[in-house]
Parts: structure tokens; C-alpha cells; sequence
């Protein structure tokens, strides 16, 4: 997966003027949404950098964005970062990724009350047979601070996660769907 930056030129619609500076990066599967924060801000120095010289000089050259290539998306919801523990380990792990810090967090609920879950990891072994076959959501391990959580073809590791007061979550606890 690839990240990137684009500078472009102002034009009437949204995000459609012609491209003037554009670097793109490696996004690891290990990256979160603060470390593409921070590549972004290092590519926005270095444009800056390339392109103030430019501007100053009347050098600064253009090309036209395709326009076909183009994606915009509906603005975000709380809903959108609700975990679905049934969903494969990997779309869980790479939604709670994409939401971490300076995002509101990937969340979940806990006897009625949400736990936002900042980071995890996937797991380096399969969970033991009498785990797999507890419920998507279902804590199956605590081992050393992270909860191990059954997801719906296998476990995830929760390593940093925001309970806001609630109660302690246990092994066997089941996480899920805010309260009706």
C-alpha cells in the first residue's frame, strides 16, 4: 500500500487543479495513522522547500491532474469506527491502525460502555483450539497487559486500549455492539 502527498494549483472544483509537486511513500503493515502523519509532514517541509524557490523564480511548472483516476469519499462517521470482531483479524487490525492518534481511535463496547482500542498487533501464533471456537469478540487471553480478542477467523492482540472507567475486561468477557 502506498501513501502520499500532492501540492496543486486552486481551481474551481474540489481538489481538481493542476498538479505541481507530488511524492508518494510505503505504507509497512505495521504503520499507523500517526506515522503517516508524520511522513506527511516531512514531505510537506520538503516540498515547501522545492517549491517557494520555484514560486520566487516563475520556474514553477504544472501538469493536469487525471481526473478519471479521482476519489472522493462521504465524510467519516463514529459509526464507521465501530469493530466488527466477526470480520477477518486482518480488517480488524488494519481499522484500528487507520483510526489511531491524532484519529478519535477504533471502538468497541464493553457492558454497554465504549473502549476506544489505539493500537494492536496480530498475533505470532494461533489461539488454542477451545478459544477458536468461542465467539467473534470474545476476550480469549490476557497475557502480559494485552487482551487477546477472538475475531472471525482467528484472534487479534489488544495492546493499548481506552476504557474510560469502566470495569475491568476479563478472559471471557465478550466485547461488541453499543447498547441498544
Amino acid at each position: 500500500t502506498r501513501g502520499g502527498l500532492t501540492f496543486f494549483r486552486l481551481a474551481d472544483g474540489a481538489d481538481s487543479g493542476d498538479v505541481v509537486w507530488q511524492r508518494s511513500f510505503d505504507i509497512g503493515i505495521l504503520d499507523d495513522a500517526g506515522d503517516l502523519y508524520r511522513r506527511v509532514e516531512a514531505l510537506e517541509r520538503a516540498g515547501i522547500a522545492e517549491l517557494v524557490p520555484a514560486l520566487e523564480s516563475g520556474t514553477l511548472t504544472s501538469r493536469p491532474q487525471d481526473a478519471t483516476r479521482a476519489s472522493y469519499r462521504r465524510r467519516r462517521r463514529e459509526a464507521d469506527g465501530l469493530i466488527d470482531w466477526s470480520a477477518p483479524t486482518l480488517v480488524s487490525y488494519n481499522l484500528i491502525r487507520a483510526l489511531a492518534r491524532p484519529y478519535p481511535g477504533a471502538h468497541t463496547y464493553h457492558r454497554g460502555r465504549k473502549v476506544i482500542v489505539w493500537r494492536s498487533l496480530l498475533p505470532v501464533a494461533s489461539a488454542s483450539p477451545s478459544a477458536l471456537g468461542a465467539i467473534a469478540g470474545t476476550v480469549i487471553a490476557k497475557v502480559a497487559g494485552e487482551l487477546h480478542v477472538r475475531t472471525g477467523d482467528g484472534h487479534l492482540r489488544l495492546v493499548e486500549i481506552e476504557t474510560g472507567g469502566a470495569t475491568a475486561i476479563e478472559v471471557g468477557d465478550q466485547l461488541g455492539d453499543p447498547p441498544l
